[in-house]
């Protein structure tokens, strides 16, 4: 489970409720007895968040789903991907 909103997990031994903060960053684990365990994500390096952003991933979800649907050529080799690319209509070109 990842919490959204604040949520008691349990009570420490003191008594007090154990929560998360709201969004959390640590996914939960809940045993059978009720205990729970968290552990914190990783960071994900400033170089690559530009592929967790929404925008990406809506376009990744976009791209699995058309595969998904057979929406993919796979060529044999360069030859025939340059033969596909030579026969294929043409945009024409904007000034």
């Amino acid at each position: 489970m990842t919490p959204t909103t604040p949520q008691v997990l349990g009570r420490t031994t003191a008594g007090e409720p154990l929560t998360l903060p709201s969004p959390s960053t640590h996914p939960v684990t809940v045993g059978g007895t009720g205990g729970g365990k968290t552990t914190p994500l990783p960071r994900v390096p400033a170089t690559q968040r530009w592929f967790w952003t929404p925008t990406w991933q809506a376009g990744e979800r976009e791209a699995s789903a058309q595969i998904a649907a057979g929406g993919l050529t796979v060529y044999a080799d360069m030859a025939a991907l340059f033969a596909d690319l030579d026969t294929s209509p043409t945009t024409p070109e904007k000034d």
